[in-house]
């Protein structure tokens, strides 16, 4: 967990957590890019959601890979 960083989950997801477990993931996963556009989700523990930098490139490389794949749907 060398390169992971700890982000303490918000109140409102966690009040979301404690009704539909599947909706709170949903909602993790969503908020999560928004708040911290260089980190990738790798787990949930409590209140802290533990994510893993990524680099520029690695994210570049992805956002890449989702307009071609867009493109090709055109």
């Amino acid at each position: 967990m060398k390169h992971w960083v700890k982000v303490p989950l918000p109140y409102e997801l966690m009040r979301i957590r404690n009704e539909n477990t599947k909706k709170f993931f949903q909602e993790v996963k969503r908020w999560l890019p928004t708040a911290f556009p260089n980190c990738e989700l790798m787990l949930i523990h409590q209140t802290f959601a533990y994510c893993r930098k990524c680099s520029e490139s690695k994210i570049e490389k992805e956002l890449t890979s989702i307009g071609s794949t867009t493109e090709s749907r055109d």
